[in-house]
């Protein structure tokens, strides 16, 4: 598996995201990779839900893809993605 996680880039944010579910898994089984330049070939997806996250806040968010051989660089974007949450 290549691992995902979610979390707050700002540790006192973290609390007010409440919990994370992941589906279908909690990351991209092996057999999607590597990835291939085929028509037929279907890229995996991981859905992140933040159950009852603070209202009127803005927070900013980092799911990081996590495995042995992947390169991981916050500076240069590698392995992660970043977002912003905010909710009326």
């Amino acid at each position: 598996m290549v691992w995902v996680s979610c979390a707050s880039d700002d540790p006192s944010n973290q609390a007010h995201l409440g919990s994370i579910e992941y589906s279908p898994w909690r990351g991209f089984p092996k057999y999607y990779f590597p990835i291939r330049n085929d028509p037929a070939y279907l890229a995996p997806i991981v859905a992140v839900q933040f159950i009852k996250p603070a209202t009127r806040r803005h927070m900013h968010v980092e799911c990081r893809a996590w495995s042995k051989n992947m390169i991981y660089s916050p500076t240069e974007g590698y392995g992660l993605v970043r977002f912003q949450l905010t909710l009326d």
